[in-house]
């Protein structure tokens, strides 16, 4: 009853105990969801700097790698001076560094010898390895300074190792990809022989090039300024850059004319096929022209020269019975 006195302290503590659990129903509820607990903040890992290669645009790269014409042509004069001998400590004296690569085949080159020479009748740094003999002197073992848009490459054949056959399952898997490459690069070749049909009709009927091309729904690209490949000099031997492909399909055709295809490389491995309509023609003036020529007159000069005086010694060795002198080694 409400005038007991053990009863009412009773009903009082259980109201207490109420209140109490009522103001910690949040904390206490057990269908209340757990609060996501808080991700730490990490800081982002800072970008690799770029190396000063790297910050070159694309003709920043290629003015640097021509400014190291002569300091290649010093370095492979080095080399041809001391026969290909002692390679490593003149290139490490001439501050450039060599990479030594595992074998690999013409196929499957490794990254770092990808890159295209400036040259078509090459290709690739790794083609050229495979120019060089296996058997042969220090010096003969030895490639020309290769120019490539990413910088300049000295090849030195090492080891020659017999390929292997391969297994049964990555010789199908070869197959397969070799078959769909013929298959495209067929394909290819023909739609290109129909264009260029099609496009000489047209501008034989008295449509311009870009206007037949058009009709076809085809794409004109104009290209301006060909000319030959540039000669670098390094000391007694010279490289010469190929011609590039537009000029050399297009040298002996006249303008108001379409040049025969260019397959490249060629049309039985071409990856690609151009069809170039000559506009006009311009004789180029070249302010080196009388210095070049004068170079190559020289050359040839002391070429002739050096061979007329072999010749007339070796006749005289003859002459007189005294056997010729030979470099140390030859027998």
């Amino acid at each position: 009853t409400q005038d007991d006195p053990a009863l009412g302290e009773i009903g009082k503590d259980l109201n207490e105990a109420l209140k109490d659990s009522l103001s910690n129903e949040k904390s206490l509820n057990p269908l209340e969801p757990t609060p996501a607990p808080i991700k730490p903040v990490t800081e982002e890992t800072p970008a690799t700097p770029k190396t000063a290669k790297e910050e070159l645009n694309g003709a920043e790269k290629q003015e640097a790698v021509e400014a190291l014409s002569s300091s290649i042509e010093e370095f492979y004069q080095k080399l041809a001076d001391n026969e290909g001998e002692d390679f490593e400590a003149i290139a490490k004296d001439s501050n450039y560094e060599i990479k030594k690569s595992e074998f690999f085949s013409k196929a499957d080159p490794p990254k770092e010898l990808s890159a295209v020479i400036d040259s078509l009748q090459i290709g690739k740094i790794s083609d050229a390895a495979f120019e060089l003999p296996e058997n042969g002197d220090s010096d003969e073992k030895l490639s020309d300074p290769y120019r490539t848009s990413d910088g300049w490459f000295l090849i030195r054949l090492d080891e020659v190792e017999d390929s292997l056959p391969l297994a049964y399952e990555a010789a199908k898997v070869q197959v397969t990809v070799d078959l769909k490459k013929k298959l495209a690069r067929e394909q290819m070749v023909k739609e290109a022989n129909e264009l260029y049909a099609e496009l000489t009709k047209k501008i034989k009927a008295g449509k311009s090039f870009a206007d037949a091309a058009k009709e076809l729904d085809k794409e004109v690209t104009e290209v301006t300024e060909l000319a030959e490949g540039q000669t670098f000099n390094f000391g007694q031997r010279s490289q010469k850059l190929p011609d590039p492909p537009e000029f050399v399909a297009t040298q002996y055709t006249n303008p108001g004319e379409i040049s025969p295809i260019y397959f490249s490389p060629s049309e039985e491995e071409a990856t690609e096929a151009q069809i170039i309509f000559v506009e006009k023609r311009e004789l180029a003036k070249k302010d080196e022209f009388e210095t070049d020529f004068g170079k190559l007159y020289e050359s040839t000069t002391n070429s002739i020269r050096f061979v007329a005086l072999s010749n007339w010694l070796y006749d005289r060795y003859e002459t007189s019975g005294v056997i010729s002198p030979k470099r140390e080694g030859q027998q």
